[in-house]
This record gives C-alpha cells, sequence and structure tokens, in this order.
C-alpha cells in the first residue's frame, strides 16, 4: 500500500495551482496600481481574473488592465480578461 507522502508526491493537491494563481494576480495588481488587494479578493478561473472589490478600486485596475495582463502573463499565468 502507498503512503500518502508518495501520493502527495506523484499527484499535484487541487487548489494549490489555482490559489498561486490568485496570488500573483493581487500581488501585481497592487504593485501597480499601489493600493493593497488580498488574494481573497481575487477570483481566477480558466483565464478570467475577478476582482472583488470598491467599483472606484475596479475603475483603477481597468485603467491598468494592459499593463497587469502584461505582467501577470509574464509570471506564466494565463489570462484572457479582466473584470
Amino acid at each position: 500500500m502507498k503512503s500518502l507522502k508518495d501520493l502527495l508526491l506523484k499527484h499535484k493537491i487541487p487548489g494549490i495551482r489555482l490559489s498561486e494563481n490568485r496570488h500573483i494576480c493581487a500581488q501585481i495588481t497592487s504593485n501597480i496600481i499601489k493600493i493593497k488587494i488580498k488574494a481573497s479578493q481575487v477570483d481566477y478561473f480558466e483565464g478570467k481574473v475577478i476582482f472583488k472589490v470598491s467599483p472606484i478600486i475596479k475603475t483603477e485596475i481597468l485603467l491598468h488592465q494592459e499593463e497587469i495582463v502584461k505582467q501577470i502573463k509574464s509570471e506564466g499565468v494565463s489570462v484572457s480578461l479582466v473584470q
């Protein structure tokens, strides 16, 4: 019988990559717009990044959308839409 350690080494844990993508998106966006965004305020699903923030912050994100997408893609995260 295989140990749990062996199983975890061979199979990726669901949700870890999603969590990393959310953290990367939040960190890059925070650096660009100079407003702190938590990873919990970011949803990432199949290349769509959705920010759960106030409308004022969302407007600021949309103003810098091209730069944000460019830097997120440079980190290896696939992005097709920012909302």
